[in-house]
C-alpha cells in the first residue's frame, strides 16, 4: 500500500514538474514574440531614430529650386519639414520623376490650391476603371501628399460603374465646398487642367505619362515648382 501511495506521489510531482516546464517554455516563447513585436512596432513608428538601417545606394542626385533630390531603387526622394501641432516634423517625400522631368507637362496656374482644404475635408481621387492598374500610382502620388503633408481625407473612386463594387462612381459633379475631386484618365496630352468649378483633370496617353503629370502636380502641391532658378545634376 505505502509503495502504491509513494508511485503516485512520484507520477504527481512529474506531471507537477511537467507542467511548471511547459510554463516556463511557454512564458520564454510569450517573452520573445512580445520583444520581436515591440522591436518591430518600434520599427514601424520611428523608422528615422534607428542606427542599424541597411546602407542605401544613392543613384543620382539633383539640386532643383534649393531642394536636394537623390535618386535611390528608381525614386527620387527630398526631404521637406511638415509643421504639425507646433512642431516642426522632417518628410521624406518620393517621386517618380524628378522635376526638371516634369516642367513641360502642361499645367493650369494655381491649379494646386484647388486642393489645399481644411484637414476635415475630402478629396476624391477617381480613376477611369479601363486603365491599367500601374495607373493607380498616378493617383497614390497625389493621395499621399494630400493626407501626410496637408493631413486631409482622402478616397478614392472610380469614373464610371465597374465590377468592382468596393469603390463608388466619382465624378465632377460629386464637388461641394467640403470636397474636390481628381479624375485620372487619358488624353492626347500629358497635362494638368481644371474647370471653372474647380474639377482636375490628370490626363496623359498612357499610364507613365499619367505618373508623370501627377508628379507635376504632387510639385506644385509642395511650391517645389515655384521660382525655378537651375537645375543642376551632382556628379557622383
Amino acid at each position: 500500500m505505502a509503495k502504491k501511495n509513494k508511485e503516485k506521489t512520484s507520477s504527481k510531482d512529474d506531471f507537477l514538474m511537467l507542467a511548471a516546464l511547459i510554463c516556463i517554455v511557454m512564458v520564454f516563447i510569450g517573452g520573445f514574440l512580445a520583444i520581436k513585436y515591440f522591436s518591430n512596432l518600434k520599427e514601424l513608428l520611428f523608422p528615422e531614430k534607428e542606427d542599424n538601417e541597411t546602407d542605401v545606394i544613392i543613384e543620382d542626385t539633383l539640386v532643383y529650386n534649393g531642394f536636394t533630390f537623390e535618386k535611390v531603387n528608381g525614386i527620387w526622394y527630398t526631404n521637406i519639414v511638415l509643421g504639425w501641432l507646433d512642431k516642426k516634423i522632417p518628410y521624406s517625400a518620393g517621386f517618380y520623376y524628378p522635376p526638371n522631368e516634369v516642367e513641360n507637362v502642361s499645367f493650369e496656374k494655381n491649379t494646386g490650391i484647388i486642393l489645399k482644404l481644411k484637414a476635415k475635408h475630402t478629396v476624391y481621387i477617381s480613376v477611369d476603371p479601363d486603365l491599367d492598374a500601374k495607373a493607380v500610382l498616378a493617383g497614390t502620388e497625389i493621395s499621399k501628399i494630400l493626407g501626410k503633408v496637408f493631413f486631409i481625407d482622402v478616397k478614392a473612386g472610380l469614373t464610371k460603374p465597374s465590377n468592382n463594387p468596393d469603390f463608388p462612381v466619382i465624378t465632377c459633379e460629386d464637388i461641394s465646398n467640403n470636397s474636390k475631386v481628381v479624375i485620372i484618365q487619358k488624353a492626347n496630352e500629358t497635362r494638368v487642367r481644371r474647370t471653372t468649378d474647380g474639377c482636375i483633370f490628370v490626363e496623359g496617353p498612357d499610364e507613365d505619362e499619367l505618373i508623370r503629370a501627377a508628379d507635376r502636380l504632387a510639385y506644385n502641391l509642395l511650391d517645389i515648382d515655384k521660382r525655378v532658378i537651375k537645375a543642376e545634376v551632382i556628379k557622383q
